[in-house]
């Protein structure tokens, strides 16, 4: 990628961060507000509370430790930038650059993502950056190179990761 591609996409990330920022501070809703109480807690209420794989109460356990109660809209946001990159990636390696411009531009401004990147859950950041993650994993396993097995081995675990997170995954 030339500087001035480079900048363009430095310049779609920006925007996603202005969008979301101000979501940060946003109060807990129903569901969200049971999961910030019981990660709050301990690693066993938020495996007890939650019904999902173990990796769920871990995550959401975790955002409670690192960033408190009230900053647990941080995690997702992470994984949501995260998942803007690997879209880059993914759709850059599959189509080419031009489309990953529009991809990630999309995704950066659409309300379903800007809402999910901030739901304190695994649905909206989490499961979308593992499942990114298998594709670019998978898409360079598939390549005749001597790192092929890499590719495999890293594959197999974002699958694992991710039904380790929910099984639906």
């Amino acid at each position: 990628m030339n500087k001035q591609r480079t900048l363009l996409l430095v310049g779609v990330c920006a925007l996603f961060i202005l969008l979301r920022v101000p979501g940060l501070s946003t109060s807990y809703y129903q569901d969200e507000f049971k999961n910030v109480a019981a990660s709050e807690t301990s690693l066993a209420a938020a495996s007890a509370f939650l019904t999902h794989p173990p990796l769920t109460a871990i995550f959401l356990r975790t955002d409670a430790v690192v960033f408190g109660g009230s900053g647990m809209r941080l995690l997702p946001f992470l994984f949501g930038i995260l998942s803007a990159l690997l879209l880059f990636g993914v759709v850059r390696r599959r189509i080419d650059e031009r489309t990953a411009f529009w991809s990630v531009l999309l995704y950066a401004v659409t309300f379903y993502s800007v809402w999910a990147s901030l739901m304190v859950d695994t649905d909206g950041a989490i499961l979308p950056t593992l499942f990114l993650t298998a594709v670019y994993c998978y898409d360079r396993a598939c390549e005749s190179t001597p790192r092929t097995r890499l590719w495999l081995v890293l594959l197999v675990l974002a699958l694992g990761t991710g039904l380790m997170v929910k099984l639906s995954f």
